[in-house]
């Protein structure tokens, strides 16, 4: 049975990769992206530009999408942003702009959506978050912090859904590093070259993204990268904080240091 599903961030790396996987499973993607999306000209596949740190676009999108389509049947809060730099290196107009998308832009949603889910009887709201909004790490105050806020919505949302029978199933998904384009290779300000063989693929981590969803998990944790960074974080959190300043670039550890 086709599926309304709805992805934001549709032409990054994850976001492409859900876009395609769903596409070959026969179901209508909304794509919101303000960069072009590849899959334009795809039958089942509609395009819409967005500025997700604006109230009133974000609201306007929704009701264009629920007139033209219809109430989804799921809704993927995918977009997300990183600024890799020291703290008081990050402007606090950077750092808001982090806030803004990975944060801000799902609330708005989950406001705007779970009541017209619920009158509509069903929905699958999925927010995507990090193991960085599990585990801090230098470098990525923002967006640990908009993460780590992202978690706690999360989970607090869902105990309130579950607690008043709600029809709509909200998800929490935490992914350990992804090869995309969040993640720059090099020396200067991105993930060192040594730890490449430790990056999941993207098409991987959405297949197994996908089938949690579809099991209807409250938690998923696809990559092994982030399964493990969790079990030393437990077990371990001391060997964990060491480790971190290995995986550092040279580069980024002077500019903490300036």
């Amino acid at each position: 049975m086709k599926k309304l599903i709805v992805i934001t961030g549709a032409t990054g790396g994850l976001g492409r990769e859900f876009v395609s996987q769903y596409l070959a499973k026969n179901n209508h993607v909304i794509g919101i992206d303000l960069r072009p999306a590849d899959q334009e000209d795809l039958t089942n596949f509609t395009h819409l530009s967005c500025n997700l740190t604006s109230v009133k676009a974000t609201e306007k999108l929704i009701e264009e999408i629920i007139s033209k389509y219809g109430v989804p049947d799921l809704w993927i809060n995918n977009a997300g942003i990183v600024t890799m730099d020291a703290f008081q290196n990050e402007t606090q107009k950077e750092f808001d702009q982090v806030m803004k998308i990975n944060f801000d832009a799902p609330v708005r949603m989950m406001r705007k959506l779970i009541p017209l889910m619920e009158k509509n009887g069903k929905g699958i709201i999925v927010n995507i978050s990090s193991v960085a909004g599990l585990i801090s790490a230098p470098i990525l105050s923002s967006y640990c912090a908009s993460k780590f806020a992202l978690v706690g919505l999360t989970e607090s949302v869902q105990q309130e859904l579950e607690l008043k029978k709600s029809p709509v199933k909200l998800i929490l998904v935490c992914p350990g590093f992804i090869q995309t384009e969040l993640i720059k290779l090099g020396k200067e300000r991105g993930f060192p070259e040594h730890l490449k063989p430790f990056l999941s693929s993207s098409d991987r981590a959405v297949k197994k993204i996908i089938t949690g969803i579809e099991k209807g998990q409250n938690f998923i944790d696809p990559t092994m990268n982030g399964k493990v960074l969790q079990t030393v974080n437990r077990f371990g959190p001391g060997l964990l904080k060491t480790a971190k300043k290995f995986a550092l670039p040279s580069a980024l550890i002077d500019r903490i240091k300036s």
